[in-house]
């Protein structure tokens, strides 16, 4: 990824972690699973280094009970 490619040009000896934050912006679990994979296709290097994924869905699940972030983690 872009973010990847300018860590590394910057300061190729560190060792980068990346943290995912999507302001409980996902739909469910699906849009966060293809968004992983989607990193992990376009970079082998980024995907490792995602350490932390922020609430990627609403924080009040009581209406969404059927939705979990089981698969996710």
């Amino acid at each position: 990824t872009e973010v990847d490619r300018i860590t590394n040009r910057i300061a190729p000896e560190r060792t980068w972690r990346y943290s995912v934050d999507f302001n409980e912006r996902c739909p469910n679990e699906d849009y966060v699973i293809e968004f992983l994979e989607r990193i992990d296709r376009l970079s082998k290097t980024s995907f490792p280094r995602i350490q932390y994924i922020e609430q990627p869905t609403s924080r009040d699940l009581v209406p969404m009970a059927e939705q979990t972030m089981h698969r996710v983690s």
